[in-house]
């Protein structure tokens, strides 16, 4: 079976700047010299897909969104999942997987959307004005630090396009088992999320679409 999650990017890279095209350069060597097939008896969490299932946590989960994200020379992937047998009183449903290749940090990390307010009244605006996310932020009494700012873009393996430019803080705290992203796209939109640090052993029993 071939991956599509890269069917459009060529394409897409030729008619575009050489500035979009070396923003996504990286990320798409990265995915042509990684394994465009993938055996269905031996999956890990480096093969998800959209549509896939996947064990967290004893919940099985199916991968609903997938992004690309080119940050500066590194990339990371975004995958939105959501627990297959929904329980409208559950409220930790749907969660987003986090792969990155930014070595000085943890590779895979699993948390929710939060929202931007909950971590400051006016941060928004205080991103704006300022050009930049503050080096530590408290979330629940717990203390993040700034660990790295990175931007680029983001494309959509769905909606095959690019969603537009972003910008990434991502903060650890103390203990660096806990994460907290801040994320700006086209400048205007604001996105955050928390969560923890895993390992490729958290996810069990990942089946094909």
């Amino acid at each position: 079976m071939k991956s599509q999650n890269l069917k459009s990017l060529p394409s897409y890279l030729k008619r575009h700047s050489p500035k979009v095209k070396a923003l996504f350069g990286n990320l798409y060597k990265y995915n042509q010299q990684r394994s465009l097939k993938y055996d269905p008896t031996t999956l890990s969490i480096h093969d998800l897909q959209i549509g896939f299932l996947v064990d967290y946590k004893t919940r099985t989960y199916q991968v609903f969104e997938h992004y690309e994200q080119s940050l500066d020379d590194h990339f990371e992937e975004k995958f939105s999942i959501i627990e297959a047998a929904t329980d409208h009183n559950n409220q930790f449903n749907e969660l987003i997987i986090f792969k990155d290749n930014i070595k000085s940090t943890p590779e895979i990390y699993v948390g929710v959307k939060v929202n931007v307010y909950s971590i400051k009244n006016d941060l928004d605006t205080e991103i704006r004005l300022r050009g930049k996310a503050e080096n530590t932020y408290q979330f629940y009494n717990t203390n993040y630090f700034l660990e790295y700012y990175k931007s680029g873009l983001t494309y959509s393996l769905k909606d095959k396009k690019v969603i537009g430019p972003l910008k990434k803080w991502f903060y650890l705290n103390e203990t660096r088992d806990k994460f907290l992203s801040i994320y700006q796209i086209n400048s205007k939109e604001f996105e955050a999320y928390n969560g923890e640090i895993v390992n490729d052993a958290y996810f069990t029993d990942i089946l094909p679409r």
